[in-house]
């Protein structure tokens, strides 16, 4: 009784602590969905066997998956404003679930085209960018970056599930593995989703006003879209999102098949991917806890970032040892890692305090593009030429790219900002001279009186 009634007054523990309990259950959710798409690479060789298709046909699944993960952001974002985060995230588990649930029974590999790669797709999307958009409300912008790197964490250990889906795979057939994964997402997705609701006993009644002119005041206009591409500085960062967007997910799709071919075993490609999602964990957590101590902005770290990756993608054609290999997709894991958790951040520092939502869903379409055409520019290479060695020379060069673009980014947000600061000075400057000269005016007229 006492528990309640000090709930009611708004003095509960959880209510105390709602934010962190929305991180919990966010990192919850992440980690069941990550787990099953960011370990496509077993999957897409499970889909090679199965159906006797190439490495193409195995490939566009997971390609329009990564794709719909991002491409859907704007009409996500329109979603979570009239129905709520709950209710969306509800939307996104179900679709998840469904997704998984149809494709166990699917008897060709384009059923899963809709299946997996677009329902799945979609419903993770649903819950990624509710999810993301709720801790960003929640927390300040002095601890947003470093709580969607905390939350997005999860995906890195997502990654190290790779040893338990592969024992699923080969235990009960990746059919059985769907229907089982199914199950779970059904119960952690709905058990999180009862926490996405951005209120406080405190501030209960204020934030049902808020509530009522948000859902007038927060109707998507496409105003707000044409305003932030017309920002050269957020048109220069979604360049560099789609470029990275390219080779990040062809490490995700195709970096299997590539051992696969360089005669590794599916247990030591479980392992690699495993030990990736290690280092991967390793820079979100560097992430999370320095990124927004470094003396450098959000920007110049994902540059960095894309140089670093660079470095060790450019190695892979010229080593032919699985341990070289396997060292080069760790080392390589690392920086990689920070591409991904610094994009909502660096959305928020490109754009303007009043088109967040907007920006962050427009950033997230730009990386689904990017995804989307990763099985055209690298699988059909590989099919041409017999060899992945061009594809990695590709990669490294969009990620030099992908620096460069975001090193103009930078530079153009500090022209706006500059441009902004000198038309905050022009009209503060006017209202001073018009108070000068009312000021003035009124004296004089104070002179006339008393002349009279």
């Amino acid at each position: 009784m006492a528990f309640v009634n000090e709930n009611r007054n708004g003095g509960g523990f959880f209510k105390k602590h709602w934010s962190i309990l929305i991180l919990v259950a966010v990192f919850f959710n992440l980690l069941c969905l990550s787990g099953v798409l960011f370990n496509y690479n077993l999957l897409y060789i499970e889909i090679m066997h199965s159906f006797n298709s190439t490495s193409t046909q195995a490939g566009i699944p997971g390609a329009i998956s990564f794709t719909f993960f991002s491409f859907t952001s704007p009409i996500v974002t329109v979603l979570y404003q009239i129905l709520g985060h709950r209710i969306t995230v509800v939307l996104g588990v179900s679709l998840c679930c469904a997704g998984l649930l149809s494709s166990s029974f699917v008897q060709h590999v384009a059923v899963l085209y809709i299946t997996y790669g677009f329902m799945f797709g979609v419903g993770f999307n649903a819950c990624n960018l509710t999810c993301t958009d709720m801790i960003l409300r929640v927390f300040d912008k002095r601890n947003a970056t470093r709580a969607t790197c905390t939350a997005l964490c999860a995906i890195s250990v997502g990654f190290l599930m790779s040893p338990g889906i592969e024992w699923l795979y080969e235990t009960y057939s990746w059919r059985v593995s769907f229907r089982i994964l199914s199950v779970i997402l059904a119960c952690v997705g709905y058990s999180s989703a009862l926490v996405m609701v951005d209120v406080t006993a405190k501030k209960k009644k204020s934030r049902e006003k808020e509530t009522e002119q948000s859902s007038r005041q927060q109707t998507v206009s496409i105003a707000k879209y044409c305003f932030l591409l017309r920002r050269r500085g957020y048109s220069f960062g979604l360049l560099a999102f789609i470029l990275t967007a390219i080779t990040i997910t062809f490490t995700f799709i195709s970096m299997g098949n590539f051992l696969l071919e360089n005669g590794m075993e599916i247990s030591s490609i479980s392992f690699i991917i495993f030990m990736m999602g290690v280092g991967d964990l390793v820079g979100r957590i560097v992430a999370a806890i320095f990124s927004d101590k470094l003396p450098i902005s959000r920007i110049y770290q994902h540059a960095l970032s894309s140089l670093l990756t660079a470095l060790p993608t450019v190695c892979l054609p010229f080593i032919g040892s699985h341990t070289g290999q396997t060292v080069v997709f760790i080392v390589m894991s690392l920086p990689r890692s920070l591409l991904i958790v610094l994009m909502p951040s660096i959305a928020m520092e490109l754009a303007t305090d009043n088109t967040t939502s907007e920006s962050m869903a427009v950033s997230y379409l730009a990386f689904g593009i990017g995804a989307f055409t990763t099985p055209y520019l690298t699988d059909l290479i590989y099919e041409i030429t017999g060899s992945y060695d061009i594809p990695w020379f590709i990669c490294t060069g969009l990620y030099v790219l992908a620096a460069g673009f975001m090193l103009l980014a930078d530079r153009a947000r500090k022209q706006n900002l500059m441009t902004d600061v000198r038309q905050y000075n022009l009209v503060h400057k006017d209202t001073i001279e018009y108070k000068d000269t009312q000021i003035k005016t009124n004296q004089i007229d104070n002179r006339t009186l008393t002349a009279i």
